[in-house]
């Protein structure tokens, strides 16, 4: 049974709204400038420019490394938020800003059950990720969370493969090789829905 009142026109202000009406392309890829950078940083224009995908773009990592690494960020971010790099320290509770006493308090935003049972579930995630990382020893928990979480730490990895003035060493072979094991842990583990 439909609904009571006018049909909807399936053209109407798709003219002006849609990137189909606007006669633009389905998928918008950015600039011609933005597409150049992301081509010379990762060789590709489909890859993010952060470590990660850098070391995907230049063939370091397999694509099944590179899908656990963004399974770990994807749990990192689902936990902290987008902008926010991890307020605790990579071994401890999920802690927020808010004090009491002098020390930190976890958090909790969700007031119904089902969000309460969601973060839970993506906090439960984000701990078996970690702690198979943490498995590995760590060297390799360091070096993998800093090139999937913490973008900033381990950018002088991604940096020797992009710039001519930054060589790639032994010591880039060393870090690269924590960071397929920490990866590999975390893609032996299996994949869950957050």
């Amino acid at each position: 049974m439909g609904r009571a009142g006018r049909k909807a026109s399936a053209t109407a202000k798709r003219r002006q709204t849609t990137r189909a009406g606007q006669g633009r392309a389905d998928r918008d890829m950015g600039t011609v400038e933005l597409r150049a950078v992301k081509r010379w940083a990762t060789g590709r224009t489909d890859l993010p420019m952060d470590p990660l995908g850098v070391l995907f773009g230049h063939g370091k990592i397999g694509d099944d490394l590179y899908r656990a690494g963004q399974r770990l960020e994807a749990a990192r971010r689902a936990c902290f938020g987008a902008d926010a790099a991890g307020e605790r320290d990579v071994y401890g509770e999920q802690m927020a800003l808010g004090s009491s006493n002098g020390r930190r308090a976890v958090a909790r935003l969700a007031e119904t059950e089902d969000l309460v049972r969601r973060e839970d579930r993506i906090a439960a995630e984000y701990e078996r990720l970690l702690h198979a990382l943490h498995r590995c020893g760590p060297a390799v928990a360091a070096a993998t969370l800093g090139i999937a979480t913490r973008p900033y730490a381990g950018a002088w990895v991604a940096t020797a493969l992009v710039e001519p003035a930054h060589p790639w060493t032994a010591r880039h072979d060393t870090r690269l090789a924590l960071i397929r094991e920490g990866l590999a842990a975390i893609e032996r583990l299996g994949s869950r829905s957050l």
